[in-house]
């Protein structure tokens, strides 16, 4: 009759098992990573035209303003604001088309 003993001492840590202890970290940091990020949306305003010129005779143009945000416009310097005008002073979040008019350039 044979009498084998057989030993376990519950330690499995080899260089078998690594694999596996990575596979489990990155599926963990996998599933909870996409939990960080927030649902708000960032500000964005976009608009039409970078740059826009006027000759001396009398003009307009169109723009489109696009944004998530309410926002405002200016003319600067505020002795620009005899010959030069804006359609709206601003608008709220979604697409606004605003019509920027030049004044003709007598001198």
């Amino acid at each position: 009759m044979r009498n084998d003993t057989i030993r376990h001492s519950g330690n499995r840590r080899g260089k078998k098992d690594g694999g596996k202890n990575w596979l489990f970290f990155l599926s963990v940091l996998l599933v909870l990573l996409p939990g960080c990020q927030s649902d708000e949306e960032l500000p964005y305003l976009e608009v039409s035209a970078t740059e826009i010129q006027f000759t001396k005779d009398a003009g307009g143009y169109t723009l489109e303003v696009q944004t998530n945000v309410e926002w405002t416009a200016t003319v600067s310097p505020s002795t620009a604001s005899a010959w030069l005008t804006l359609s709206a002073p601003g608008g709220a979040a979604g697409t606004t088309v605003l019509t920027v008019t030049a004044a003709a350039n007598e001198n």
